[in-house]
């Protein structure tokens, strides 16, 4: 329930904001998905992950960690 939430809300933020850099709120949010993203990967649930990390690509497509994992 909480992702279904926070990756609107997540995606809203990063679509108005600063056209420079990313608040630090919003830097700590996308790190705590990707961390997120990771744990996923480390209990085998590769499919979301894959799902996740593309989601994260789409909000910031410079993201070499997301890129990384996916």
């Amino acid at each position: 329930m909480k992702r279904f939430i926070f990756v609107p809300l997540l995606t809203f933020l990063l679509s108005g904001g600063c056209a420079t850099s990313r608040p630090a709120i919003l830097q700590y949010a996308f790190a705590d998905e990707l961390r997120g993203a990771e744990k996923l990967i480390q209990t085998g649930h590769y499919r979301q992950a894959v799902e996740e990390l593309s989601m994260l690509l789409e909000m910031d497509p410079r993201s070499g960690s997301a890129r990384l994992l996916r």
